[in-house]
């Protein structure tokens, strides 16, 4: 394990050089759009608090269109909860569908290849190799 460790920092050492030195070599500056001024931060803990529980109790449906990740999260483990007492059918059930799910991803992780190519293919076509 130590010889794996010293290695992990020699790594680590060696990479934080290297980008030290090329942001001193090839220096960049960033310009940043203009912001939105209507934007308020929060008046207290008690709003943070206040926007939190009511962003956890939120509607499933309309925590997944906003990606109100809180929502989604406490639904999660609130299913998982709720699940874990189900009879045994409702757990193959969902056991198959997560069999379905996983062999789809695989089907598209096998062929994402192919649409990479194509997404490059497609680009050169119509810039060129100058791009």
């Amino acid at each position: 394990m130590r010889p794996i460790i010293g290695l992990y920092l020699i790594g680590t050492l060696a990479a934080s050089l290297t980008a030290v030195t090329m942001s001193f070599l090839f220096p960049t500056t960033l310009e940043f759009a203009a912001t939105d001024a209507s934007i308020t931060p929060p008046e207290g803990i008690s709003q943070v608090l206040s926007t939190l529980l009511f962003n956890i109790v939120d509607n499933p449906v309309n925590a997944l269109m906003t990606g109100n990740y809180i929502g989604i999260l406490a639904w999660a483990i609130g299913l998982g909860i709720a699940l874990h007492h189900a009879s045994n059918e409702t757990k193959r059930v969902f056991s198959d569908v997560s069999e379905g799910v996983s062999m789809i991803v695989r089907f598209v992780i096998r062929f994402a290849p192919l649409g990479i190519f194509g997404l490059v293919a497609s680009t050169l076509a119509k810039s060129g190799f100058d791009a």
